[in-house]
């Protein structure tokens, strides 16, 4: 290790060092228990030795990529940072952040990245002479470029306004986050081609059973219309335009909570498609679906009780406010009465009184079922013409006595 000179004090590339806002004094320090324990300073280190040495001053710079990328710098045994600020900035040379190199390593080693793959789909990549990965990392993902054939950018971006919103590359953030949320990564759209099968709506309001009754459908041999791609069709709805919603109908065989179990919604589906069977699922009554619906709401947002408009408006879901928009749609509601109890019950007896009136003459289209029955996985089965085993049904979601 190098003494500390005091010619280097005043020495320009000091005062370069200083200025450029890449050293962190206190984390060099953190990160370099050999530096303090010497007692020098942590940026004449930094410049005589931690640099070449493949230090990084702070977060912000990664001496180590810097130095294995351009061997010319490496090679002449010159300081990363210092080539950078004074030289390699002006030529078009890349800087990257020790989160940028943990970012491109991921990218590297993720088998959704196809680095032949990408050269073949993008020939201009390989003529700008960048590594495809890090074309990926910094402009690829951005521009909607895919990363290998499992893996749709645009699809991600489109789907996921929260990713697009923080410029976050699509790929890095499915897989430090999106993978273990349950993020899609490309449509699925296309593997359905129609079985001429009648369609299926379930339009009871969330927290009746509808997860349950999803599950049971996916069983019986029924293609689920995706939900998490359904729910952005909401804005659709609630300019009730519905064109997009039954374009979505025409990917799938059945389909559950909302959009389609909204008023409005069924009505445009029984148009949209004749011969479609509906079910209805309800609680014992409003009293159970409300507290139901406050304690599922409550888990989703990470609070204790029922959660605040400015907990709705934060929430993540989708994107940042997003649930907050479904309660003014759905239920009316503001700043002061989120969650208030009549409001929300009027609104479910409401939704289920429309939905009777509504099938009133047609009781061959119209399944009303209550998950808590005994009878109810038989009841569905003779509604949809399918034999019944005897087999109870399942419940998914359980915020208390019935699920989601």
């Amino acid at each position: 290790m190098t003494n500390q000179s005091p010619a280097i004090t005043e020495n320009d590339d000091l005062a370069l060092l200083l200025a450029s806002g890449f050293f962190d004094r206190e984390w060099y320090l953190a990160a370099n228990s050999d530096v303090a324990e010497a007692k020098v300073d942590p940026a004449i280190h930094f410049l005589l030795d931690g640099g070449v040495e493949g230090r990084a001053p702070g977060p912000g710079f990664s001496s180590r990529w810097y130095l294995d990328t351009y061997e010319d710098v490496k090679s002449a045994g010159l300081n990363p940072l210092m080539h950078y600020l004074k030289y390699g900035q002006a030529e078009g040379r890349i800087a990257l952040s020790l989160q940028n190199v943990d970012d491109l390593h991921l990218i590297e080693t993720s088998d959704l990245f196809d680095r032949d793959w990408y050269l073949e789909k993008y020939p201009d990549v390989a003529e700008l002479k960048l590594s495809p990965a890090f074309h990926y990392l910094y402009y690829g993902g951005f521009e909607g470029r895919d990363p290998g054939a499992q893996f749709s950018s645009t699809f991600y971006f489109d789907l996921y306004e929260d990713v697009k919103q923080a410029r976050l590359n699509p790929l890095v953030h499915y897989l430090r986050y999106g993978l273990e949320e349950g993020r899609y990564t490309q449509p699925q759209r296309n593997t359905f081609h129609g079985s001429g099968k009648d369609k299926v709506f379930c339009i009871g309001f969330n927290k009746t059973g509808t997860t349950s009754i999803e599950l049971v459908l996916n069983n019986f041999g029924y293609v689920v219309g995706r939900q998490i791609e359904a729910e952005l069709l909401m804005d659709d709805w609630a300019m009730r335009d519905f064109r997009r919603i039954i374009d979505f109908c025409e990917t799938a065989e059945a389909f559950q909570d909302v959009p389609f179990s909204l008023d409005f919604t069924y009505q445009a589906l029984d148009q949209a498609f004749p011969k479609s069977k509906f079910i209805l699922t309800v609680r014992n009554n409003a009293d159970e679906w409300y507290r139901s619906l406050v304690r599922f709401h409550a888990k989703i947002v990470g609070v204790t009780s029922a959660p605040t408009a400015n907990d709705l408006k934060n929430a993540s879901y989708h994107s940042k406010g997003w649930l907050w928009r479904q309660h003014q749609y759905i239920f009316g509601a503001d700043e002061d009465t989120v969650y208030n109890e009549a409001l929300y019950k009027s609104c479910y007896t409401n939704h289920n009184h429309q939905v009777l009136e509504y099938f009133k003459y047609r009781p061959k289209d119209l399944l009303v079922i209550n998950l808590a029955e005994p009878t109810a996985m038989q009841n569905l089965c003779e509604f949809l013409e399918i034999e019944y085993d005897g087999k109870a049904m399942p419940h998914l979601n359980r915020s208390d006595d019935l699920e989601a």
